[in-house]
């Protein structure tokens, strides 16, 4: 976002850069080629045109996962962000297929959940209700202190659940306090992802902020703990009955025994800080997938061994940034699918069977083992994919984009607030996700979708520096000033230029009020047409610092701004900072 240039007394060459954040949820309703940004037209505040693939199925507030019922006909979403967090169940076969049929509300949601293999019984991870206006749920909902699991229970015909009580999982007295800003000593699990045994009988939990797993008895529902690695995210249990848990910190698998609640062993998947999340087994193998979210890496454990026997990479050329969330494998074992928050797709592997050989057919053509198939272009931010033996379904937690909202929050108004934001267009609180249905792709049709998906992550208003321009290696400008206007759109501001495209009926803060911020756009070059994919201010800080926000941001602030006590920890801690470190 550099937007001209100068010179110091000295002679100096310099750049300044002007930067215009949608920081307090507030958008740019200002037009880009081809039309508006948002829903309309596809295109995304980072210029990306999608095109899912699929039946789409507009969700809730920014879910954050997903899964398929028992017997693969309904898609229970979970809205998990600023705004109301509730259940949304998704037709998913048959008649109407693509059609909500229920929403249940929910005091907090992280996106954890689990399906028992032996009966129509859900489980999902429950965080504190919000103590905003109009996002707390009724005083009947159970669970609003946080700390739980909730059991549902849903009809095989009609797919309609119904609550079945809660589990507590309290931090134990061994967990840590977790780390804020500033320190202090409280201490909470925040239960995260959520794994059932074969025979429904044991569900394990990894307690994201108590450095903890939680193993329940599902008939008694009694519950005990044993450490774990620093922030413990994905769970998963094999066929042997040994339970597997990830540390996004420490890069490591700990592996459980089950029976008798203790460690087996710790397996190293990624370096410190590569936030290992989702993890899927093999419905045919002893193989655990780990999906290395900040290596952009799928790290395939034997487990039998607890031994790493490869890495699938799902990077592009340009280097890392897809960003793979959580993974799932098709019932027959052919395909893992990955789904790449970054690029918004969903990856296709081909996996070896026991004899190492690939499944072939006119379906799968004749790949090669550990090949990437090709890719699956998905709505924005891709968190969840599953599949049955037919179909797949991936969830987006951002969907197809909000767009213009010229009702945004206005700081001149009694109700611009935490607990009366929502009296406007509160971006945060307005983030739709999206569900996506459609066969899984033979190797043909992945052939066709690949190429879309590749097309996707170039913006669709990029073009090709000028001839002669100073923005270059070793060129004529050496320093750069960035200054960035947090909390106000470009309209806001600058809606009152004549020059640009803007809106002069959303000016807030014109030249009367911003003389100097005026005063500078009339030195340099008017940029009316550059978006920030900030959606607050906390990821806006790292798009100005990193140019990229982790996923642990992503999914966490929501619960920060919604009071639902997520800890502060953006930019304090290790744990928050981008893939790639940081630009300033």
């Amino acid at each position: 976002m550099i937007v001209g240039g100068g010179s110091l007394s000295r002679g100096i060459k310099l750049a300044l850069a002007l930067a215009l954040f949608a920081g307090a949820g507030l958008a740019v309703a200002a037009a880009m080629k081809g039309g508006r940004i948002g829903p309309t037209n596809l295109v995304q505040p980072n210029g990306r045109r999608l095109r899912p693939a699929g039946k789409l199925t507009r969700l809730g507030n920014h879910p954050n996962g997903g899964a398929l019922t028992r017997d693969g006909r309904f898609l229970w979403t979970l809205s998990a962000g600023r705004g109301i967090n509730d259940i949304r169940i998704v037709k998913a076969k048959g008649r109407g297929a693509g059609r909500v049929i229920q929403r249940v509300l929910m005091p907090g949601l992280s996106g954890g959940i689990a399906m028992d293999p032996t009966r129509n019984r859900v489980y999902v991870s429950g965080l504190p209700a919000s103590p905003h206006t109009d996002e707390t749920p009724p005083p009947g909902v159970p669970g609003q202190q946080g700390d739980v699991i909730h059991v549902l229970r849903y009809r095989g015909q009609t797919g309609r659940a119904r609550r079945a009580g809660i589990i507590g999982v309290p931090p134990p007295s061994s967990a840590p306090a977790y780390q804020d800003f500033p320190p202090q000593t409280s201490k909470e699990s925040w239960p995260q992802e959520l794994a059932i045994s074969a025979d429904g009988k044991t569900l394990l939990a990894a307690l994201n902020l108590a450095d903890t797993a939680a193993i329940v008895d599902t008939k008694t529902r009694a519950v005990r703990y044993v450490s774990v690695g620093h922030y413990p995210y994905g769970a998963a249990i094999d066929r042997a009955g040994h339970g597997f848990v990830t540390s996004e910190t420490q890069g490591t698998v700990t592996e459980i025994d089950l029976a008798s609640g203790t460690v087996s062993k710790t397996i190293q998947v990624g370096p410190h800080l590569s936030h290992p999340e989702g993890m899927v087994m093999d419905p045919k193998l002893p193989r655990a997938y780990v999906a290395v979210t900040a290596q952009d890496l799928i790290a395939v454990v034997d487990t039998r061994t607890g031994t790493v026997l490869r890495t699938l990479s799902v990077a592009r050329p340009k280097g890392n940034g897809a960003a793979p969330i959580r993974v799932a494998v098709t019932p027959n074992g052919c395909y893992l699918m990955s789904a790449d928050s970054g690029e918004d797709a969903v990856a296709l592997f081909a996996l070896p069977k026991a004899n190492g050989k690939t499944c072939k057919g006119r379906r799968y053509g004749h790949t090669k083992p550990w090949e990437l198939v090709g890719r699956v272009p998905t709505a924005s931010y891709p968190v969840a994919v599953g599949a049955t033996p037919r179909r797949m379904v991936w969830v987006a937690a951002k969907g197809l984009g909000v767009g213009p909202n010229p009702h945004g929050p206005n700081p001149l108004s009694p109700n611009d607030s935490d607990n009366e934001i929502n009296h406007f267009q509160y971006l945060p609180s307005i983030v739709r996700g999206e569900s996506g249905l459609l066969p899984i792709p033979s190797h043909r049709r992945l052939r066709a979708l690949t190429p879309k998906a590749d097309r996707e992550i170039v913006p669709a208003d990029s073009r090709k520096p000028p001839p002669g321009t100073p923005l270059r290696p070793n060129g004529p400008i050496q320093h750069v000033f960035y200054i960035v206007k947090e909390n106000r759109t470009y309209d806001q501001v600058l809606g009152d230029d004549r020059r640009g495209d803007g809106d002069p009926k959303l000016t807030l803060f014109g030249k009367k009020y911003t003389p100097n911020f005026h005063a500078l756009a009339r030195r340099f070059p008017l940029l009316d047409h550059v978006y920030a994919d900030s959606e607050a201010s906390i990821d806006g800080h790292y798009w100005t610092a990193a140019g990229a926000v982790s996923d642990y941001v992503i999914r966490n602030w929501h619960q920060n701004y919604a009071g639902r006590g997520r800890p502060y920890d953006f930019g304090s801690y290790m744990v928050s900072a981008p893939p790639k470190g940081y630009i300033f």
